[in-house]
Formats: C-alpha cells, structure tokens, sequence
C-alpha cells in the first residue's frame, strides 16, 4: 500500500515542521482521493422485494408442474393462470373472457403474458416482459402483438444497452406469425432466423412494425416510436415481402441520464428496399437489393396519422400486477400508414439522399440493404470510427465488403435514382460521390444481425475499389476510377464526357413507380447487359482475349446471376485488352466498351491481335 505524499510547494516550507506532520497524517494525498472508488450508479428499474406484492409469484420452485389459478373478478372463474413454463414463472392474463375452469394455458390470442426473466420471483421486474396478443377480425388468430421488456438489474438508464425493448407487430395476412417467440424456453427474439435465411419473425408479407429500445413506460409521448414504423409489402402475393420500408423519428432524453425519452412526431430518415430480382423462397425468406435512403430537415409530419387498437386495452382489475400499468390502457398509436407511405416519404423535401446496392448478393438482413456511408473507402472500422476519421462501414450492420453506395448530400436529385448505359447500373441522381468495395466471390460479409450464405467474418482491408465522381456537378456521375487491387493507387481514371459517352439515363422515380415496374425494368436492364456481355464475350474469344475466370462467368441463368457475370464478363475482358494494347488505342477501347458498340470493339480487339 503506498504512503499518502504530502505535496508541498516553496511557501509551505516556512510551516514548522510539527504542523507539517500534522498535515501529512491528516491530509489525503490527491492521488488517494482520485483513487477513492465511486459509488456505484442507481439501479434505473430495481428490483422489488415487498413479500406482499401483487406482482410476487407463489409458485414452488420445487413443483415444476403447479398451476395457479386466481380469480381476480369474483365471478368464479379464473382471470390468471400461474405456471411454470420452460423453466420459467409465466402469468396468463384472460382478457376476452375465455378461459375455463380446467384450462392449464392462457389465452394466445385475445389474452396477456408476463414472463419472469431474470428468476427473482417478481413479475414485471428487470428484465421481465408482458404480451398482449390481439385478433382484430375475430377469426382465431392473433394478428397483433404488444411486447414490452424492462431494464436488466442493475443497469442505471432504460435505453439502448439496458435490453429494454417496446414494440408491435400487426400481421394483415393472418399468418400467425408475429415476434419469434420459442416456448421452450419462452425466449422471444425479433433477429431469429432458421438457416439458411429463414428469418422466424414476421418481416414478411404485408406486415407492419414498431420498436423501440427503451420500454414505453419509460417514454413521455408513448403514442409515438423510434422505428415507426417498419412496413412491408407483397406485390405479387407469395407470402413474401419485395418492399421493405423503415421509417425513424430519433428520440430526445429527457433530463437527466437515459431515463426518459420522447418524440416530436416528425420523420427525421426513412427508408425503402427492394427486391429487384425476386428471388425469395424457401430458404431465402428475404434478400433485398437496393436500399434508397433520406434524412434531414423538414421531415415529414405525422402527428396526425392515428390508429387505433382499442383491442390492446387491459381490463383494471390487472392493475395490481404491472409497476406501470399506463401502458396497458394505451389503444393509440401514430405512425406512418401503408397507404401512400412511399409517396408520402419519398416525394417530400429532405437534406441528402444515398443508394446503397447489395452488388455481391450477400446481403439477407430482415429489413433493408445496410447502408455504406460517406467517407474513406479503404478504412474498414466499425462504429465507432476513431475520431477524425469516416469509414465507409462505419454501421455495424454494413457488410464488410461487397455493396455500393453514392451520396447526394445536398439533395439536388430529389431522391431519384437512373440506369446508366454505360454499365448497366441503378446511380442515384444527384451523387456527388459514390464507392464500391468490390467482393467478386462474396467472400466476406461480418455484420452484426449476420443472415446468409457467406462467411461471417469481417474483411480486414479491401481487395479492389471502384469510386465514382460527378467532378462538373451535372448531377450524372462522369468519372469511375478503378483501384484494381486495393492498394489505395488508380489504375485507371475514365472521364466518361472526354470518350464521348452519355453519363445520363431513363429515371426512376419511386413515388411514380411500383415495384413491379421496377422489377420489369430491372429485368430488362439486366438481359440487356447480359446480351452486351454475351456479344463481348464470343468476340473476345475469336481474338484469344479469354481465359479461366472468364469462362466460369459466361452461365447465368437467374436475374441477379446475369446483373453480376454480365458487369464482371465486360470488364475483365476490357482489362485484358487494356493490357495487350498500345496506349495509344486506349481511348478508343474505352469509348466502345461504355457505349456498348461491340463491333468497334471487336475491330479493335483485331488490331492489338494483329501487331507483333
């Protein structure tokens, strides 16, 4: 143990030595007060411990199938039913009057479930949750789902880390299915999948989402939501979603800590996903392509878009049993509705726009394309990036390698997005930058909430770089620069003006078309590439320009197969005519290859060929 230092300055040696004395064994050195350990911060949500408590469990430990019943009402039958199930105190609360005298399980469907987490013998404590299911159209299905979870103990805020969670799911398809909840262990998960990509929540069909990370109780304008909601779409009705929409209202605490939250009830980011190829099925219950993103000033108000769910209410009589019961008398809701959301969304004013396309096809998350953000496309860091620095998969959900994003950050192009000709690619309008981290094999992916076929390990550095440039603010990308092997060095700079290209193309405006229009242009646009690639392809053979990495390319028989080998067929055979030819021919190489003219590129493969 070191001996308390009594630090002294030149004044101090004046004091005599007895007071000094004094002062050495009374005084605390400064280090030793620095070294005081802190009080340890209060429980947000702590446990109880009142062995009266309503909220108090008399089930046995030791009697792993007792059944309580309790007849809140007097009317002489059971209004809760207590019993252990997976290993866990469970309450089922009869709110529609359906249980019996016999029953041994709650009701699943119109009824309420507590489920005692954390094992403390306290309903509704740290980490507990409640459910309410609701069916609204009275045919035997619950097609609603309320789900609140309280701090863990200890934890001293409601938010983000705490485990706490608010949110509902409405299924208008009646499939049953709603949160991922497993009665083995009466464990409910909203990020659970089956492998391959099976994901076992309902984020498919035409379901409706809301969440929160913090519990309701805990939140002063409860009406409203963080993700508020997440909605999904199915156009062509087999059961799953080609649209996904995600639309945020970021919350402001509320004094001190992380203990109170509201919202102000205007959309500060939203979000739409397609599909664009439709490739899900079995298996592959979601597989999004394209995520459009926009964010900033004004927003979009929804204060007045209520909806009600009067089927959500609690009887009184269950007051007794919640800490916080305000939340159970709640039917009100404001969100964002289906009807018109993408319009409503996606044609208003904003600050900035991006695009981020899942180009290797890795990506199976639930909800949308993990969006690559602005900045530096060699630094792979996860959130949070060091300070001063901008990685370009700064989110941990990003994939590590494989996606394209451009950034319209002053929202010149209104959201719109076009097909260029000259690769066949969705650009966002108005990009004044863009970057693809190119992953040809899918080799890597490393997000968090990871679903699919690649491996889950993060890339660690890039392997080839594509960036791109409006250098004339034009709003049309006019400049690609390709790193081939990541070394941070272009190897070639194309300025599509100076070869003569049209940097424009057809718009696509997603409040004026629906996903089947998309998909049919995207399918259109893609045989047409493909057909491009194939033409290039046999030419390039007659003049040896082939070879094993090449041939693996030439079959594709599914739409998001031909949009990758057709991209990757063109230009690695450019390449290697690059390579083979004078500089000289460059020019024209180039202006061929972007204006799709095969002939002339042929004439031109013929030529190098010819020289000795």
């Amino acid at each position: 143990m070191m001996t308390p230092r009594l630090r002294t300055s030149r004044p101090c040696l004046r004091v005599p030595a007895l007071l000094a004395c004094a002062l050495a064994i009374v005084s605390p050195s400064l280090d030793a007060q620095e070294a005081a350990p802190k009080p340890a911060p209060k429980p947000a949500y702590p446990n109880e411990t009142d062995p009266d408590s309503p909220r108090r469990s008399k089930l046995d430990p030791s009697r792993p199938d007792e059944i309580l019943r309790i007849d809140a009402t007097g009317d002489g039958k059971p209004d809760v039913i207590e019993r252990w199930v997976g290993g866990r105190r469970v309450r089922f609360f009869d709110e529609a009057g359906a249980t019996k005298p016999e029953d041994t399980f709650g009701d699943t469907i119109n009824g309420a479930m507590q489920v005692d987490v954390d094992g403390d013998g306290y309903f509704d404590g740290p980490k507990d949750y409640t459910i309410k299911w609701a069916d609204r159209d009275s045919d035997g299905i619950a097609d609603i789902e309320a789900y609140n979870s309280n701090p863990k103990p200890g934890f001293p805020s409601v938010f983000g880390p705490s485990g706490a969670v608010f949110y509902m799911t409405i299924d208008p398809d009646n499939t049953g299915m709603l949160a991922d909840l497993d009665w083995k262990d009466v464990s409910v998960d909203w990020t659970r999948w089956d492998t391959p990509t099976n994901w076992r929540p309902n984020y498919h069909g035409n379901a409706t989402f809301l969440k929160e990370h913090a519990p309701i109780w805990a939140v002063e304008t409860p009406e409203f939501t963080w993700e508020n909601p997440f909605l999904f779409f199915d156009p062509d009705g087999d059961g799953l979603s080609e649209v996904s929409i995600r639309v945020a209202d970021n919350r402001a605490f509320v004094g001190p800590g992380q203990m109170r939250l509201r919202f102000d009830g205007i959309v500060d980011e939203a979000w739409v996903s397609y599909d664009l190829d439709n490739n899900t099925g079995w298996g592959t219950t979601v597989s999004y392509d394209l995520t459009l993103y926009v964010a900033g000033k004004p927003g979009v108000d929804y204060s007045n878009d209520i909806n009600e769910f009067p089927q959500l209410k609690a009887p009184e009589w269950a007051a007794p049993y919640y800490r916080n019961f305000d939340w159970r008398r709640q039917t009100r809701f404001r969100f964002i509705p289906r009807e018109n959301a993408i319009q409503r969304l996606f044609g208003a004013q904003w600050e900035k726009a991006w695009i981020t396309f899942d180009e290797d096809g890795d990506c199976y998350r639930w909800e949308r394309v993990e969006l690559y953000y602005p900045g530096d496309p060699y630094l792979l860091e996860r959130n949070p990036p060091k300070a001063g620095t901008k990685s370009i998969i700064r989110n941990t959900q990003s994939d590590s390698l494989g996606d394209r994003g451009e950034w319209d950050e002053d929202f010149s192009g209104k959201g719109h997005m076009y097909r260029a000709a000259w690769d066949g690619k969705i650009h966002l309008c108005g990009a004044e930058s863009g970057a693809w981290l190119v992953d040809r094999d899918a080799a890597f992916n490393g997000s968090a909430h990871y679903n699919g076929r690649s491996p889950k390990e993060a890339a660690t550095k890039v392997a080839e770089v594509i960036q791109y440039r409006d250098t004339n603010n034009s709003g049309w990308i006019n400049q690609v620069i390709y790193d081939y092997d990541g070394d941070g060095q272009a190897d070639r700079t194309d300025n599509l003006e100076e070869l003569g290209v049209d940097t424009k193309g057809p718009v696509l405006d997603v409040t004026k078309m629906d996903w089947e229009a998309l998909r049919k242009e995207n399918a259109e646009a893609v045989n047409r590439s493909w057909r491009e690639a194939q033409r290039m392809f046999h030419a390039a053979l007659r003049h040896d320009f082939v070879d094993d990495a090449i041939l693996k390319l030439i079959k594709a028989p599914s739409v998001g197969e031909k949009y990758r080998n057709a991209y990757r067929l063109k230009e690695d055979i450019l390449r290697k005519v690059l390579a083979a030819a004078p500089t000289d021919q460059h020019r024209d190489i180039l202006k061929a290859y972007y204006t799709n003219n095969v002939a002339d590129l042929e004439k031109l493969m013929a030529a190098v060929r010819a020289k000795p």
